[in-house]
């Protein structure tokens, strides 16, 4: 069993490894959020020429030091056929997020998402990494358009 945090920067560009056949079926390029519960609802995965797919949260075996394991391809939903997921906001754009504390005073910007990945069903942000500091997601106060508040 892999941690139960991980760094998205470790987690971008792993393989998805097929269980059953001990193949490869794409990378992981980016996470879909629902941004008022921290969930992670789905991996994006670049599945090569068969285009991307979306992998569920609850379709994810396990997390492991090779790469995420799945049962089987079928696990790999065609991204045009995602319905509500596809309209959560992918993960790349808190790269950079600012966050600032409930008086307005900034902290930082995230330079990097800590995912909380065991259960592997429960995926979820678990907090920010700013560089100078780590802010835990319970912190969060408020999830805007264009920072992220917290308290402090």
């Amino acid at each position: 069993m892999a941690d139960e945090i991980m760094y998205w920067g470790d987690l971008r560009g792993q393989p998805i490894i097929l269980a059953s056949q001990g193949r490869e079926a794409g990378t992981i390029e980016d996470f879909y959020f629902e941004p008022g519960t921290q969930a992670v609802r789905a991996l994006r995965v670049n599945a090569g020429l068969r285009g991307y797919r979306i992998l569920l949260a609850s379709a994810i075996d396990a997390f492991e030091r090779e790469g995420v394991t799945i049962a089987n391809e079928n696990m790999l939903i065609d991204e045009a056929n995602a319905g509500p997921i596809y309209q959560l906001p992918l993960g790349h754009r808190l790269l950079g997020f600012p966050v600032v504390n409930e008086n307005g005073r900034r902290l930082g910007a995230v330079r990097n998402p800590l995912l909380g990945i065991y259960p592997p069903v429960a995926l979820r942000i678990a907090g920010f990494d700013l560089g100078n500091r780590r802010i835990s997601a319970h912190a969060i106060t408020e999830f805007g358009e264009d920072k992220l508040t917290v308290m402090e």
